[in-house]
């Protein structure tokens, strides 16, 4: 697959050698990856701030912790219990799961296979919550 922004660079070979070894630049940007605060590129604004906040906004707090497109954490999500209130996170159906928390500066990817050996297996629900809560601690944000 190649990366979207340079068309000759596949995605997994981009890297940013100079700004992984600073400690000033955020743990996202020194692995290349785009994330929630990466809305410049190249000195170019490609999503306005506004723009996130509505994305990762809870839309009809009563009812739900979803956003558009996000969830967000509440009690008993996979955010786990120590992500902040301005965190956000997708689940897919195989396990897998992804949450940002912007006033951390981190971001908690998990890839699992949780449909093997059968769909009926849910136990991923409490391996995502703990995977956050581990991952809070491990970091000490």
């Amino acid at each position: 697959m190649l990366c979207w922004r340079r068309t000759s660079v596949p995605a997994y070979q981009r890297t940013d050698v100079p700004a992984y070894r600073r400690t000033d630049v955020p743990a996202y940007r020194r692995t290349g990856a785009p994330t929630h605060d990466s809305t410049v590129e190249a000195g170019r604004q490609l999503i306005q701030a506004e723009t996130i906040a509505e994305f990762t906004r809870v839309q009809q707090s009563g009812f739900s912790s979803r956003a558009l497109g996000w969830d967000t954490p509440s009690e008993n999500s996979s955010a786990g219990s120590l992500l902040s209130a301005r965190a956000f996170g997708h689940t897919g159906f195989t396990g897998t799961s992804i949450w940002v928390d912007p006033e951390r500066d981190l971001f908690i990817i998990l890839l699992t296979n949780r449909v093997y050996p059968t769909r009926e297996n849910n136990l991923i629900r409490d391996v995502r919550r703990q995977v956050a809560d581990l991952a809070v601690e491990a970091v000490g944000r």
